[in-house]
C-alpha cells in the first residue's frame, strides 16, 4: 500500500530549513458549538488547499496543543512559535480572535518546515486530513534531496489506476516547474550523476510524471510546452538512444492531450527542431518514431517547413524513404504524398514528378507492415483520415494510397469516414482512373460494408472530407486519437 511505502521510505528526521509548499492552511472562521454534555466550546475552521483543491477541517484549541507538542517531541531541532496561553476563557471573543491569528502563524511555520514535511508519523498531514498521495508529491516538491528515496511511491502514484484521482497534483505549477528543471538536468551534460533522474529508474519515473502532468490540466500542458518540452525530450534521446521508450511515453501524452499538435510541432521545428530531427533520423531505431510524430502532425504549419528545396526537411524525408523499417519508409512515402497533394511542389513541376515517382517506388517495393498499430497510426483519427482523403483526390497519388490501404486493412469504422471519396473513385469520375485503381477502391468499400461500418458513420461527401486537404489544419480533441500508435 502507499502508506506502507511512506513508512518504509521515511525513517524520520530532516533539515530545519524552510521549504516552499503546495499545501496551504488558513483559519477562515471560528464557530461556537455544544458538546453532548451541553458544554460550549470553540472550533477553528481551517481551509486547506491541497495542490489547488480546497476543503475545510475543524479543530479545537486542545487539538492544536496536541499537534504542537507531538511535533516538538518528534522533531527535536524544530522551532515553532509558542502556543497561545491557556488559563483564559476560551469562548471570549477577544481571546478567540487573538488565538486565531497565533494558531494560523503556527500552521504556516509547520507547513514551511522540512522537519515537519519529513516527519514519519505525519502528525500535521493527519491533522489537516491530507492523503498519502498529497504527502508524497509535497515531499517531491519541497525536499529535492529526497526524490531518490520516494521514487517507488511516486511510481505507484502515476501508474496504479487506484490513484487516478490523485494525479491532478502533478499539474500544480510548482510540480511542473520541478519536472521542467529535472528534465533540463537530464538532458544536459553537466556530469551531475547523483541527480535523481540519472539514478536507476529515474528517467522512466520523470517521463511518467511528465505524462501525468500533461494529462492533468490545460494550464500544466501549456506550461510544459512553453518550456520546450518536445525539444528537451528529444534532446534526452539524442544523448542516449536508450531513452527512446521513456521519452516516447511523455511525447505520446503530448499528442493525446493537445488539440493543436501541428502548431506545437511547428513551433518546435522553427526553434531548431529540424536539426534535432535530422540528427535523430540518422539512428535507425528512431526512424519509425520520427515518421509517426510527423504524420500525426502533418498539417500546413509543419508540412510547409519541410518543402524548402535542399533543406533539412526534405533530407529527413529522404532518410525515411530509405529506412529498413517498413513502417518508417511507408510513412515517409505518405508524408511526401501529403506534400504533393497539398501543392507544396506545384511551383516546380519537376519536383512534383520526382516526388510522385519516389512515393510510388517506395510503396511498391516494401511489404506493408500488417501490424494493427501501423494501421492505427495511418488512419486512426479524423485528422489522419482527412489527410488521406485529400491524397485520394489526386489522380496520380490515388493508386499508391489505395494499394497501401488495401494492404494495411485499417479498421472499417475508420475507413467509413472516407466512404464518399472511395465511392467517387468507382462512380461518376471513375473514367479518370485505371481498372486496378477502381478495383482497389471497390475492395475497400466492401471491407467497410462487410462490417457494417458504413452504417456506423454517415459517410461524408467527397467535398467535405477534401476540405482538410486545402485547409491543412484538421484539429479537434478527437483529431489526435491515433497518438497511442507512437508507443508501438
Amino acid at each position: 500500500m502507499l502508506s506502507d511505502d511512506l513508512d518504509a521510505d521515511f525513517p524520520g528526521g530532516g533539515s530545519t530549513a524552510s521549504t516552499p509548499t503546495c499545501i496551504t492552511a488558513r483559519i477562515v472562521r471560528t464557530e461556537e458549538q455544544t458538546s453532548v454534555m451541553m458544554q460550549r466550546f470553540t472550533v477553528y475552521v481551517i481551509e486547506v488547499s491541497d495542490f489547488g483543491k480546497n476543503f475545510d477541517v475543524q479543530h479545537r484549541f486542545s487539538d492544536f496543543e496536541t499537534l504542537h507538542r507531538s511535533l516538538l517531541t518528534d522533531c527535536p531541532n524544530l522551532r515553532l512559535p509558542p502556543m497561545p496561553p491557556k488559563g483564559v476563557d476560551g469562548s471570549d471573543a477577544a481571546v478567540v480572535a487573538s488565538r486565531k491569528v497565533e494558531l494560523e502563524k503556527i500552521l504556516r511555520a509547520m507547513l514551511s518546515s522540512q522537519d515537519v514535511t519529513l516527519e514519519k508519523n505525519l502528525h500535521l498531514f493527519k491533522f489537516l486530513n491530507l492523503s498519502n498521495p498529497a504527502v508524497i508529491v509535497h515531499r517531491f516538491v519541497s525536499v529535492p534531496s529526497w526524490r531518490n528515496k520516494i521514487a517507488n511511491s511516486l511510481s505507484k502514484l502515476v501508474t496504479e489506476p487506484k490513484y487516478k484521482d490523485d494525479v491532478y497534483r502533478l499539474g500544480h505549477d510548482q510540480v511542473v516547474d520541478a519536472l521542467i528543471e529535472s528534465l533540463r538536468v537530464l538532458r544536459s551534460d553537466d556530469g551531475v550523476s547523483s541527480h535523481w533522474t540519472r539514478q536507476s529508474g529515474g528517467r522512466t519515473l520523470l517521463c511518467q510524471m511528465l505524462s501525468g502532468a500533461l494529462n492533468a490540466s490545460e494550464s500544466a500542458r501549456s506550461r510544459l510546452l512553453e518550456a520546450d518540452l518536445v525539444a528537451n525530450l528529444l534532446g534526452v534521446i539524442e544523448r542516449n538512444v536508450e531513452a527512446l521508450d521513456d521519452a516516447r511515453m511523455a511525447l505520446s501524452a503530448v499528442v493525446r492531450a493537445s488539440d493543436r499538435l501541428p502548431d506545437v510541432i511547428a513551433s518546435f521545428l522553427r526553434r531548431g527542431g529540424l536539426s534535432q530531427l535530422a540528427a535523430l533520423v540518422q539512428q535507425p531505431r528512431c526512424q519509425e518514431f520520427v515518421a509517426k510524430l510527423l504524420w500525426l502532425s502533418w498539417d500546413a504549419p509543419v508540412r510547409t517547413l519541410f518543402a524548402q528545396p535542399r533543406g533539412q526537411g526534405l533530407t529527413i524525408i529522404q532518410v525515411l524513404l530509405k529506412s529498413e523499417s517498413t513502417t518508417a519508409s511507408s510513412l515517409g512515402a505518405v508524408l511526401l504524398a501529403g506534400m504533393v497533394a497539398n501543392g507544396d511542389f506545384n511551383a516546380e513541376p519537376a519536383h512534383r514528378t520526382e516526388a510522385i515517382r519516389k512515393v510510388a517506388a517506395t510503396l511498391a517495393k516494401t511489404e506493408v507492415n500488417m501490424d494493427p498499430q501501423f494501421a492505427k497510426t495511418l488512419c486512426g483519427s479524423p485528422a489522419t483520415i482527412g489527410r488521406l482523403a485529400g491524397m485520394l483526390d489526386d489522380r496520380e497519388l490515388a493508386p499508391c494510397l489505395l494499394s497501401l490501404l488495401c494492404a494495411a486493412k485499417p479498421p472499417a469504422a475508420n475507413l467509413g469516414r472516407i466512404a464518399g471519396n472511395l465511392a467517387g473513385l468507382v462512380g461518376d469520375k471513375a473514367m479518370a482512373y485505371s481498372d486496378e485503381t477502381q478495383a482497389r477502391a471497390a475492395e475497400l468499400l466492401l471491407h467497410i460494408q462487410g462490417t457494417g461500418a458504413s452504417n456506423m458513420t454517415a459517410a461524408p461527401s467527397q467535398e467535405s472530407m477534401s476540405a482538410s486537404r486545402s485547409g491543412g489544419n484538421s484539429r479537434g480533441a478527437g483529431g489526435m486519437a491515433g497518438a497511442g500508435s507512437m508507443t508501438s
